[in-house]
């Protein structure tokens, strides 16, 4: 009779375990010890409440959970003690093996818990003004400015008297300005403005001497901007949006207005200053100008070549190619600056 007691005081015990919730479990994980990753950070229950964040309800709720854990416990090792030997090996050996199983359960449940809260990111603050969250990351704009050349190539079509097409090319050197937006959302924007002086011009390759020396043309371009990195050696940027360019020539003012694909380069030179290259293609219409009734062309393209360098103290470089070397607070270089220093002496 008293088998057949222990027994189904046995499967009680088990049943009851089983019935545990999740922080039950998480709670029990850290009672008994377990050796889990990260298990230190539940060696006690005092550090359990603490990293996983419950409410004062919920730590009470795990504080009646152990009162009663340890009451059941108590319990059935009176039990044992006071049934035979034999008895008392057989009940052990199936209580060894259903608790090991909950603590496995338990184990895995307190571990994927604990990976939860940890990956959880901060909160927010509100901003109680507006009611909406904080921006944290501020947006801000950069400049950077350089050199720049362009390639304009216009197309007339010759369909009679089987000739060849009407081509001119004319070669412009300049320079330009950008204005970069940085933590914009949901993508950064660029406006960039360039100047140019045509100094060559072809007609079918032949090449031309312009008639007035006062020539010019004004580039404006806007669009999104997207950027990848390299390992931080170097950064790539993508771009494509609208274009527009008045340009004067010998004949009409010329305004073209298209679309242009830009790729390039960042060069991380030091911590606030950074090369930059890139290259676009552009595909205009241009017939906008004084030419639209009396010469219009069939089709136009250019392609361009930025050289630049940026300053900022706003958007530095975390890595740099130039490193300098920085003092600590107490006057001692840092561990970088006294290996240049012995190299020196040597």
């Amino acid at each position: 009779m008293k088998k057949i007691l222990c027994f189904v005081l046995l499967l009680a015990s088990a049943a009851l375990s089983f019935a545990i919730s999740r922080e039950e479990l998480v709670f029990e994980a850290s009672y008994a010890g377990l050796s889990f990753k990260n298990s230190t950070k539940y060696a006690d229950l005092s550090l359990l409440k603490e990293e996983s964040g419950l409410t004062e309800k919920e730590q009470k709720k795990l504080d009646k959970l152990s009162a009663k854990v340890s009451k059941g416990t108590e319990k059935f090792s009176q039990l044992e003690k006071a049934d035979s030997k034999k008895a008392a090996k057989k009940k052990a050996r199936i209580r060894k093996h259903v608790i090991d199983l909950l603590q496995r359960e338990a184990a895995i449940y307190a571990y994927e818990d604990y990976i939860y809260k940890n990956e959880k990111t901060e909160e927010i603050p509100i901003n109680p003004k507006t009611g909406f969250p904080e921006i944290l990351s501020i947006p801000f704009v950069t400049f950077q400015e350089g050199a720049a050349f362009s390639m304009v190539t216009r197309i007339q079509k010759e369909n009679q008297y089987n000739r060849s097409n009407f081509v001119w090319q004319d070669y412009l050197i300049g320079a330009y300005f950008d204005i970069n937006t940085i933590n914009m959302k949901p993508f950064n924007n660029m406006i960039r403005v360039s100047v140019f002086y045509p100094f060559h011009h072809t007609f079918n390759g032949m090449q031309q001497f312009a008639k007035q020396t006062i020539l010019y043309a004004f580039d404006l371009y806007a669009g999104p901007t997207f950027q990848f990195d390299l390992w931080n050696y170097v950064y790539l940027n993508f771009s494509s949006g609208l274009h527009y360019m008045y340009q004067l020539s010998d004949e009409y003012h010329l305004n073209y207005l298209g679309v242009e694909v830009l790729g390039g380069l960042e060069l991380p030179l030091a911590r606030r200053w950074t090369i930059l290259l890139d290259g676009s293609f552009t595909l205009d219409y241009p017939n906008f100008g004084t030419n639209k009734k009396i010469q219009p062309f069939d089709y136009s393209w250019q392609y361009q070549a930025h050289l630049g360098v940026r300053y900022s103290k706003k958007k530095m470089n975390k890595y740099a190619y130039i490193h300098k070397k920085i003092n600590t607070n107490d006057g001692n270089s840092t561990a970088e600056g006294k290996k240049a220093d012995s190299d020196s002496k040597h």
